[in-house]
């Protein structure tokens, strides 16, 4: 999807439409041109009322797997956008022109999956897109890096989440609608409000929740595959697509590091797969890894860790078979969503709900937990409820990233999502804070290599069954997802969901260092950002040293700044 829109007409008036492509007008002025994706069957316009429309993606109705009539979407956008949200669910990108109002809006689904990009150019042209590579193709808009926007990636991993990596684009955030009017002012409104407090009623089920985002969206695939780890979300997954009658038309796929003596990733996954009757695969996980040199790096939003493994995603997708009719799925966001470790303020959010046995009992589940004692459980909590609330800190002492000035950070918009939670609930703000940050990542997906994986654990019903529980219900003494896991066993009876253990991924990313080190520190040390005074070139070759020889610690430090240099790689000139 590209957009082109200007109050004052387009110099392409001129043009013809053709099959991609189609002009809206104002009176006899031609004022935007929208240009679908050649290899979307998906999209499609028209026109209703005097307002031209366009569309690409799934919509379904609200708690349903329905489609929506799109015409029906419309009418419920220009007669209320906040009502889209509440009304309808999917995965979707739409572009409303109101020729009465004069307005335009354009809209991706709230958490995330279809993400919208746009920019105003000197002239008054608003553009807008769905793939940054059109920026460059047909808005020939040269790309520059916005290097103070990086600096605050690096330093502290906050930043305005309607920024971008480049200057003068921007990112249309979750839950939020750009709208343009008349004077050809433009801005993103917050247009979703899902609800954080449980309903009366008895809570909905995740594998129920989840059957309905996989039945919904997968049942016109041809091919899933499954990125099953054999731990909670994964697993869950697997149940919803058993569940929906698709276990026969989908392989699960576990990326195993078989030189972790520990790991049980590949015995929990086969133990689910053979349970469920879906096909299973297991392919090794070091033979391609992390850090590795990758020739042309793709132009995203934002640096992205995923950035580090170009090569490794590449590889994977050739030996497990992955091609344009493949789905991938992927059970990203649920630990975020339900809460993975347990926040230690969950006490505080049942004590100002006045559930004080739970405020009794969550503490001491908590000190089973993180194994310590409830001493340093409550001390953490009035300290807390002091302070206000808690910071987030750094882990290494010495840090390779110059300091950063508070006056030039960038904040949120006034009535951002974080807005929403209560300031006297910190665990559900923790989970909210969580969730923000995590779409922020999201809008980068890299694998399969041109396309973007499913996320059901993103899916609208699943995040908001999500964002409407109870912190301090989630956990227990030995289990973290507690919600997830009893659902999982009610369904399924796997044994495996009640295991403790999880796979690790930082012992194969040192092992990239390691094996790339010559490519890391050429990057890292003689990269941009060393030039422009972000990173300090010193203090950085110690923590690439300190993580060639198997410490964890300057771990994220280096994948960060690779990451950073990898991105500005991508930059294509118009």
């Amino acid at each position: 999807m590209y957009i082109k829109f200007n109050w004052s007409g387009l110099s392409t008036s001129r043009e013809k439409s053709s099959p991609e492509s189609v002009f809206w007008k104002f009176d006899s002025l031609v004022v935007a041109k929208v240009i679908g994706p050649k290899s979307d069957s998906s999209a499609r316009w028209g026109v209703w009322k005097g307002v031209y429309w366009y569309m690409e993606g799934d919509i379904f109705e609200r708690n349903s797997t329905r489609m929506a009539s799109d015409v029906e979407v419309i009418a419920c956008l220009v007669k209320s956008t906040h009502s889209v949200s509440d009304l309808f669910w999917g995965i979707y990108r739409f572009a409303a022109f109101d020729s009465d109002r004069g307005d335009l809006y354009v809209m991706g689904d709230p958490c995330g999956q279809s993400p919208v990009y746009f920019h105003l150019d000197r002239g008054g042209t608003w553009h807008v897109c769905s793939e940054l590579e059109d920026f460059v193709n047909v808005g020939n808009i040269s790309l520059n890096a916005d290097y103070a926007y990086l600096h605050q990636c690096l330093w502290n991993s906050a930043n305005d989440p309607e920024s971008t990596g480049w200057l003068g684009i921007s990112c249309l955030p979750a839950g939020r609608l750009l709208k343009v009017g008349k004077n050809n002012d433009g801005g993103s409104v917050l247009v979703w409000r899902p609800r954080l407090t449980p309903l009366r009623k008895t809570g909905g089920d995740p594998i129920a929740t989840l059957q309905l985002a996989v039945e919904a969206f997968l049942r016109q695939r041809s091919k899933t595959c499954l990125e099953l780890s054999g731990g909670v979300e994964s697993t869950a997954i697997a149940i919803a697509l058993a569940r929906s009658g698709m276990a026969d038309r989908a392989i699960a796929v576990t990326y195993n590091d078989s030189s972790m003596a520990a790991s049980d990733e590949a015995s929990c996954s086969r133990i689910v797969a053979n349970r469920l009757g879906i096909r299973h695969e297991v392919h090794s996980l070091t033979e391609v890894l992390p850090f590795a040199p990758f020739s042309n790096p793709p132009l995203v939003c934002r640096p992205s860790n995923l950035l580090a493994q170009l090569s490794q995603f590449e590889h994977q997708a050739q030996v497990v078979g992955i091609d344009a009719n493949t789905t991938v799925v992927n059970g990203h966001g649920g630990d975020t969503l339900f809460l993975a470790p347990p926040p230690l303020s969950a006490p505080i959010d049942a004590a100002v709900r006045l559930r004080l046995k739970r405020a009794v009992t969550s503490t001491l589940d908590l000190a089973i937990y993180y194994r310590t004692s409830i001493f340093s459980i409550l001390e953490y909590n009035w300290r807390h409820r002091r302070a206000g609330g808690s910071a987030y800190f750094r882990g290494d002492v010495e840090n390779c990233i110059f300091p950063i000035s508070p006056l030039s950070m960038r904040d949120a918009p006034c009535d951002s999502f974080i807005e929403l939670s209560p300031n006297n609930q910190p665990a559900k703000r923790q989970q909210v804070l969580q969730f923000i940050r995590m779409l922020d990542e999201t809008v980068v997906s890299l694998f399969p290599p041109g396309g973007r994986s499913f996320y059901p654990f993103l899916s609208q019903p699943m995040v908001e069954l999500a964002l409407s529980a109870r912190p301090e219900d989630l956990f227990s003494g030995y289990f973290d997802r507690t919600f997830i896991r009893d659902s999982i066993f009610r369904a399924s009876g796997l044994n495996t969901v009640w295991k403790v253990g999880k796979g690790d991924t930082t012992h194969n990313s040192l092992c990239g260092i390691a094996r790339h080190r010559d490519h890391v520190r050429d990057l890292c040390l003689n990269g941009h950002l060393v030039k422009e005074g972000i990173v300090n070139k010193q203090v950085m070759e110690r923590q690439i040293n300190r993580s060639i020889r198997g410490c964890h610690g300057p771990l994220r430090d280096v994948a960060s700044v690779f990451s950073a240099e990898i991105f500005l790689q991508g930059r294509r000139i118009g």
